[in-house]
């Protein structure tokens, strides 16, 4: 009976020991947010392609049908009507560019 009273002592004190972690405080020293870089402009169109180029080569849809449907809300309604599009079929490679960039 001892025995069982001094292993819940036991339990007891090395819970109440037991350092509380914050995982907020955890997740910042591991891995610090980073902001990226770059023009605006310039990452929407990659994520465009991105989204566009896995539309086309991964899902088989029609360019026309995804540039309408897909990742539209990546490029500003200002400059969609602007973005060209360039697709290689053999190489399975897609270019943006916004206006004469």
């Amino acid at each position: 009976m001892k025995k069982l009273i001094l292993l819940c002592c036991t339990i007891c004190f090395v819970l109440s020991c037991k350092k509380e972690i914050d995982p907020v405080a955890l997740s910042e020293s591991i891995t610090p947010y980073k902001s990226v870089s770059g023009d605006p402009m310039a990452l929407g169109l990659a994520g465009y392609a991105k989204v566009l180029c896995s539309a086309i080569y991964v899902s088989g849809r029609k360019i026309d049908e995804a540039k309408v449907n897909t990742g539209y809300f990546l490029m500003p309604d200002d400059y969609s009507g602007e973005v060209a599009v360039a697709i290689d079929t053999i190489e399975k490679t897609l270019t943006l560019s916004l206006g004469d960039t």
